[in-house]
């Protein structure tokens, strides 16, 4: 248990001085004794726990609570008049204690079962004796020009199962003052004053178009300004491209003949490049296409004439008649 005090200066923000004590052994926080219990309190393996030392800033004896059908009540404090219960007023195993009006639990108090209300005397009652303490004593710094902590985390009593950790908030003792050891610290008092600032941020922006490179790389253009790369386009090649089947629209598949795909970046490995903002020219095959054509042409002429027989077929028939 510390207590202490930073003190900064108003200039440069940076630490000026640092002071640090420690609560002695003696009057400790947990000097509560004198445990009284009578009615149906007793026999409760009452524990007290003290959660805020500061809080015990005087002699009482004779601190008495009080169960019954309505909950605990205090009903003596002397040297505390502003001792209050808290939010567990009504639990039968548990009430906490507020000494000095701070809305904190200063003692707890638990109980093994829950006590229950005899309805005669002796009253249901607790009372106790707290001995508060103001016997703080100053700290020095260790030869680092820090204040030092002995904790126990393995619940050791010799020096060799602490560990010893310094408290360093960025300024040390020199041997005639404290010096800072990082940035110093800010602080604007009173009434607020125009700041200049300087940012190299960027805002959100919104994806508003998109372009391909040479190398297949597709950038982003935001609406704050900012040109980002997104993606890169892939191409393959295969080792035998004529045995590739055709699926039709420009689409062709891998089959055994072509062999396996070697992607990479465009323009490496034997790739070709990408060409942007480039209309490609048209890949039909103008022989097939002609051949179709003219196949069709004739086909046409074919069904004419079948047209013209039977036109004279049904002249013929006609002359009959006459």
């Amino acid at each position: 248990m510390a207590r202490g005090q930073i003190t900064f200066s108003e200039s440069s923000g940076t630490i000026t001085d640092l002071t640090l004590e420690d609560l002695a052994a003696a009057g400790h926080q947990q000097n509560i004794s004198n445990i009284i219990t009578a009615g149906g309190v007793s026999g409760h393996n009452e524990t007290i726990t003290v959660n805020n030392h500061n809080a015990l800033t005087s002699v009482s004896t004779g601190f008495q609570l009080e169960w019954d059908a309505a909950g605990w009540s205090i009903v003596n404090s002397p040297n505390y008049p502003g001792a209050v219960i808290l939010g567990l007023a009504t639990d039968p195993t548990a009430v906490d204690i507020d000494l000095d009006g701070s809305g904190n639990a200063d003692i707890s108090v638990r109980f093994g079962t829950a006590v229950t209300d005899t309805g005669a005397a002796p009253t249901d009652t607790l009372t106790f004796d707290m001995t508060g303490s103001t016997n703080w004593t100053a700290d020095s710094v260790n030869r680092n020009g820090y204040f030092e902590f002995d904790p126990d985390f393995v619940g050791g009593t010799t020096t060799s199962t602490r560990m010893s950790i310094e408290f360093d908030i960025g300024t040390r003792w020199d041997g005639s003052a404290f010096m800072p050891d990082s940035l110093s610290t800010t602080q604007f008092a009173g009434a607020s004053t125009t700041t200049f600032q300087a940012s190299n941020g960027y805002g959100a922006g919104d994806l508003q178009s998109v372009t391909v490179e040479t190398d297949g790389t597709l950038m982003g253009q935001y609406s704050n300004g900012q040109v980002v790369p997104l993606y890169r386009v892939g191409l393959a090649k295969f080792q035998n491209t004529q045995g590739l089947y055709k699926e039709g629209g420009n689409l062709f598949r891998e089959t055994r003949l072509s062999g396996y795909p070697v992607t990479g970046e465009p323009g490496t490995n034997g790739l070709g490049n990408i060409s942007p903002n480039s209309l490609e020219q048209s890949n039909v095959d103008i022989a097939a296409e002609f051949v179709k054509m003219i196949t069709t042409q004739r086909g046409f002429q074919a069904n004419s004439k079948i047209i013209t027989v039977t036109d004279q077929m049904l002249a013929e028939l006609i002359n009959l008649k006459r």
